[in-house]
């Protein structure tokens, strides 16, 4: 394979392994000294796009053979924004990369679990876990949950020791406190995605959530507001909206009783995540780059 220059912002888990290739040049950011002496900025092959356009990702995109981008949301926004029928952008959404595990270890990790948390097996486990709680949607989590009607649940919170000190004051108003459980700085995360059987952020932030994919991987039904980038790849079903949140409730209390659909949606979310996985994303991306 030829030599491809590649140039990013910011890392991401596959443009980590891309740069392990040895046909792979990273371009970096011209520094102000070379600004200031008038030297010719280079662009690269590949522009890896996140986020916002400001001048500089404009440049990047527009003297691009191919610009990568994490979802339709921000190929649509880079549309929309810069008129030029050459470019050419292709969606790699984020990669997740997990250890896969036998069953009879799962089953092992999950009694465990369950033992160590004091869950009745009988509960569906719900899970909410974010970086910042305000953003990943707390209040609007709270609603739903407080809103359910079915008894046997057991609700997990997972984040950082300043964000479950500040819910413990929030708490008192609502009515499944005795069904609750707070983690603080919990350290393995990934075993919380597999212990649980939903995972809702119903945030307003719309950056993908890696945690939707760990979750949907590990057999979680996902709700995820329609706003995050990652609402692209669940069904509409899934999606929530977020000025009225509590439709959410109404669906969830739906899947609780009936097992089968239940059963079919967390395999169903499973084989879409495995779309996902590291070495599958790294291989789309060589599939891409052999056409430039």
């Amino acid at each position: 394979m030829n030599n491809i220059t590649i140039s990013y912002l910011k890392q991401n888990l596959l443009i980590e392994e891309i740069e392990k290739e040895n046909f792979i040049e990273v371009i970096k950011k011209q520094s102000v000294l070379n600004k200031l002496f008038l030297k010719k900025q280079v662009f690269a092959d590949v522009y890896f796009h996140f986020g916002t356009l400001n001048k500089s990702s404009i440049l990047n995109i527009i003297n691009a053979k191919l610009i990568i981008v994490s979802s339709n949301a921000i190929r649509n926004m880079i549309l929309e924004n810069i008129k030029n029928e050459n470019l050419a952008i292709e969606v790699i959404y984020p990669s997740i990369n997990i250890e896969n595990k036998e069953i009879k270890e799962i089953k092992k990790l999950k009694a465990k679990l369950y033992q160590e948390l004091n869950i009745d097996t009988k509960n569906k486990i719900i899970l909410f876990t974010a970086k910042n709680f305000k953003t990943g949607g707390i209040n609007k989590f709270l609603e739903i949950i407080n809103e359910l009607n079915y008894k046997y649940i057991q609700v997990i919170i997972a984040g950082s020791s300043q964000d479950i000190y500040a819910l413990k004051f929030k708490l008192n108003s609502y009515s499944f406190i005795d069904k609750l459980i707070l983690l603080d700085n919990y350290q393995e995360l990934d075993n919380l995605f597999l212990l649980a059987d939903f995972f809702i952020l119903p945030g307003n932030t719309n950056t993908f959530s890696i945690n939707v994919l760990k979750a949907m991987y590990f057999k979680c039904i996902v709700f995820v507001s329609k706003i995050n980038n990652a609402s692209e790849i669940v069904d509409i079903f899934s999606t929530i909206d977020n000025y009225s949140p509590t439709n959410t409730s109404f669906k969830l209390d739906s899947l609780f009783i009936r097992e089968t659909e239940l059963k079919s949606i967390q395999q169903g979310n499973k084989n879409i995540a495995k779309n996902f996985l590291l070495k599958q994303n790294l291989l789309r991306f060589k599939k891409l780059i052999s056409k430039i």
